[in-house]
């Protein structure tokens, strides 16, 4: 076995470790105020992912407040980008991925994923320097 294959083995098994602690997380989260989930799935996603960057936005079912957390750093821009981009569009529809804002000299990538239909619920930003940020894992 080539020394790539037993790498991606423990990437693989890594990553199938993640996503079954995800999957208990809703469970963690019954009776917890929306503070709580927004930062507790911010903190997870910068840990699983080792990510340099995360914000998660929760939009009530109304869509009139929303609570928004934002952990670690990134490419200084991404984030001033992230408020503009929802200063115009106020939610985002689909999943878009941010490769250069203007300005920004630094090899970061970003990624932005509505929750819910439309993103009427929030949504998830993350930006990472890694070269293959993002890969279908992080997706």
């Amino acid at each position: 076995m080539s020394a790539d294959h037993a790498a991606e083995i423990l990437r693989l098994r890594s990553t199938v470790r993640d996503l079954l602690a995800l999957s208990a997380i809703p469970e963690v989260w019954v009776e917890r105020e929306p503070p709580a989930i927004a930062a507790e799935l911010a903190d997870l996603l910068i840990e699983a992912l080792q990510l340099d960057f995360a914000f998660v936005r929760l939009s009530d079912p109304t869509g009139r407040h929303a609570l928004d957390v934002m952990r670690g750093d990134s490419w200084k821009e991404f984030p001033e980008w992230l408020q503009q981009h929802l200063a115009v569009f106020s939610q985002v529809s689909r999943k878009e991925i941010v490769t250069k804002v203007s300005g920004g000299a630094e090899s970061c990538c970003g990624i932005v994923i509505p929750i819910g239909v439309n993103g009427g619920r929030g949504l998830v930003a993350a930006a990472c320097d890694r070269s293959d940020f993002p890969n279908q894992i992080d997706q």
